[in-house]
């Protein structure tokens, strides 16, 4: 048997000790790197996106825009988008991230959609725009720059296809601009941290090559996760930043049961648009004000309408209602509260129509019967029990037109 030194064990060991973090750092990565030298790219030293640029080069998840040039500030198009995230599907799969070669009369990115829409077809996810719908707007946006939602609902799709969980890292945050499960998703995972004080997503900016490489480097690389809670953000409340009202505040009463600032939130901002809309503007947007109609028929019509009817919501239908809730709290500066209460008309609104169906068969959505119908009738009777407050001079909708601008 061969004997050991005392120094040549030591070496070993400090061989070894040398040799575990590369180990680590390389298995914590989610799909191996296809490179190990630099990308030649002139255009990403010392910028933000550096870090990820390479490590989306060097995993052959993003090519440059030429071999010297990566072009951060470049916009992505709808289709480049779809091979990314199929891209990242099938790397994650296991895959090479290599498909087939367009057949004659196929588009450059067909393959890679088709491969995309397999799996996430197989998988059973649903994409919220869903991919069916995103597909049909490659007829107008085939080259045209793409939405950052879009984006993270395809890269969502991929790690549910995938069967890649990310582990969540932070606790729910209030997006002001956002209800999407998807990015609420990214959010907790450390993947998005939101674009400004008050964590806004901006879903329907254009993505650029830069943003694009960071969101997927972040997914690949825990290192590269963003930590953060509530208290790092701004709080946005519609009814104290914009409205200046009290949430709590009665406008009206309907049959008697008296309805809020918060509860009426998004009418009133309604009515504050027309106000000095440079282009529709309402000649009486006072009028508009006090003018709840709308609000009869379609929120407060479809509750009165299912309890005559005895329809209610399941024990699942109100679990899941308040599932949705928690995580749309903060919405457009709306309270969970609210979003319980407005989702759960819409709701009930979804089952009347299947009530209605049933009891009038193949006449149903023809002629005189047509859910809207019954909602307008229920509207205007419960219109004619409301009692509008005082508290209606209260609200400034020139200040609210002006804060909103």
């Amino acid at each position: 048997m061969k004997k050991w030194s005392i120094r040549g064990v030591l070496l070993l060991l400090v061989f070894a000790l040398l040799t575990i973090p590369a180990l680590a750092d390389e298995t914590e990565i989610l799909i191996p790197r296809i490179r190990t030298d630099e990308p030649g790219f002139t255009d990403i030293q010392d910028i933000w996106c550096e870090e990820s640029v390479r490590l989306c080069w060097q995993t052959g998840l993003m090519a440059g825009t030429s071999e010297k040039t990566y072009s951060p500030e470049d916009k992505l198009s709808t289709t480049q988008l779809f091979v990314i995230a199929a891209r990242l599907q099938d790397l994650l799969s296991g895959g090479t991230g290599i498909f087939r070669e367009p057949n004659a009369g196929e588009k450059w990115y067909e393959p890679a959609l088709e491969h995309y829409a397999k799996a996430v077809e197989t998988a059973n996810v649903t994409l919220v725009p869903t991919l069916s719908e995103s597909v049909a707007q490659l007829a107008y946006t085939t080259d045209g720059s793409a939405p950052r939602r879009w984006f993270v609902q395809l890269l969502y799709g991929a790690l549910e296809a995938s069967g890649t969980e990310l582990p969540a890292i932070n606790e729910p945050v209030k997006i002001p601009d956002s209800d999407e499960h998807a990015v609420h998703v990214f959010y907790r995972t450390g993947i998005l941290n939101g674009t400004d004080r008050c964590g806004r997503f901006r879903g329907t900016s254009d993505l650029t090559r830069g943003q694009a490489a960071a969101i997927l480097a972040r997914i690949i690389d825990p290192n590269q996760r963003l930590s953060f809670s509530q208290k790092d953000f701004e709080e946005y409340d519609l009814c104290r930043d914009i409205l200046q009202l009290d949430p709590e505040m009665v406008l009206f009463t309907v049959e008697g049961k008296e309805y809020t600032v918060l509860q009426y939130a998004e009418d009133i901002l309604s009515a504050a648009y027309t106000a000095n809309h440079p282009m529709h503007g309402e000649p009486d947007p006072e009028g508009t004000l006090r003018d709840i109609r709308t609000f009869c028929y379609f929120t407060i019509a479809p509750v009165t309408l299912a309890e005559s009817a005895g329809i209610a919501l399941t024990e699942t239908e109100e679990a899941n209602l308040l599932s949705t809730a928690r995580e749309k709290d903060g919405y457009r500066g709306l309270s969970s509260d609210y979003w319980l209460w407005k989702d759960r008309a819409g709701l009930l609104k979804n089952k009347l129509e299947k009530y209605y169906a049933g009891q009038y068969g193949s006449v149903w959505n023809t002629g005189e019967f047509y859910l809207n119908r019954f909602l307008f009738d229920e509207g205007d009777r419960l219109l004619k029990t409301a009692v509008l407050s005082s508290n209606m001079d209260k609200v400034d909708l020139n200040g609210i037109a002006q804060r909103i601008s």
